[in-house]
């Protein structure tokens, strides 16, 4: 799936002072990010509030990011829960136009590998959508990640386990067309942008600039990470034209 290519970006979750979802917002910050030339967005994801979202809010989420973004765009959404709860999701984010589901890591006590794979396989056969796992949270073994790039259904994987070496281990020992996602953005994107060859097309620095500038607004800086963790976000003017949209938060 070559829209998994290239620099991803999450689509932020502003809320206006009722604490409703503010979709003029977010068509704000898709298009802010589609000026700065991504095409790869990520809708209703971990850093859209995935968690603190209802189901309706989180495929309305999704079809305004897909309206706003222009038709190149590849737009992934946030699917996850169980897997009756999952197929929903799926089967609302392709109605509203996604391309492919982002599938949440399980939010369970004790993670089983064999249980995990038996979950995507049904996801899989649910579901039309291709499938993102995104990995993190548990010590996943490389023989789990070269099983889960070599089902059908699975598109690419996010990996987002502060474990390099693992990552490298499993896209060498992955013999299939599956991409690998580098979900470590948090703590590497910006040194590797910093750290860019002086020759590297321009367009692959502003990209990291953008991805830098939308998980660095003052609501992320606030709380350390996009989920809301306190009970207001300092705000952005969304017509100031210096960077994407922001908004008050909702705690659940």
């Amino acid at each position: 799936m070559d829209g998994l290519r290239g620099v991803a970006a999450g689509v932020l979750t502003p809320f206006d002072a009722a604490l409703d979802v503010d979709h003029d917002a977010i068509a704000s910050n898709v298009a802010f990010l589609s000026e700065r030339g991504i095409t790869t967005l990520l809708a209703a994801a971990n850093i859209s509030e995935y968690h603190a979202l209802t189901h309706e809010e989180r495929i309305a989420s999704v079809e305004t990011v897909v309206d706003a973004a222009p038709d190149a765009t590849t737009v992934l959404a946030g699917v996850g829960g169980a897997t009756r709860t999952a197929l929903d999701a799926a089967a609302g984010a392709e109605a509203a136009g996604a391309d492919a589901a982002m599938v949440m890591p399980p939010d369970h006590t004790y993670v089983h590998e064999s249980g995990l794979l038996t979950y995507y396989e049904k996801l899989g056969a649910g579901s039309d959508l291709p499938l993102v796992p995104y990995v993190r949270g548990f010590d996943p073994s490389v023989d789990f990640l070269s099983d889960l790039a070599a089902l059908d259904s699975v598109a690419g994987v996010k990996y987002a386990v502060e474990d390099v070496p693992k990552f490298a281990a499993a896209v060498a020992a992955d013999d299939t067309d599956t991409v690998w996602v580098d979900g470590m953005a948090e703590p590497y994107a910006p040194s590797l942008w910093l750290g860019a060859p002086r020759d590297s097309p321009p367009e692959s620095r502003t990209s990291f600039r953008s991805w830098a500038w939308n998980c660095s607004t003052p609501s992320n800086r606030a709380t350390g990470s996009a989920r809301r963790s306190s009970a207001t976000w300092p705000s952005r003017s969304r017509t100031s034209g210096d960077g994407p949209a922001t908004g008050t938060s909702r705690a659940r």
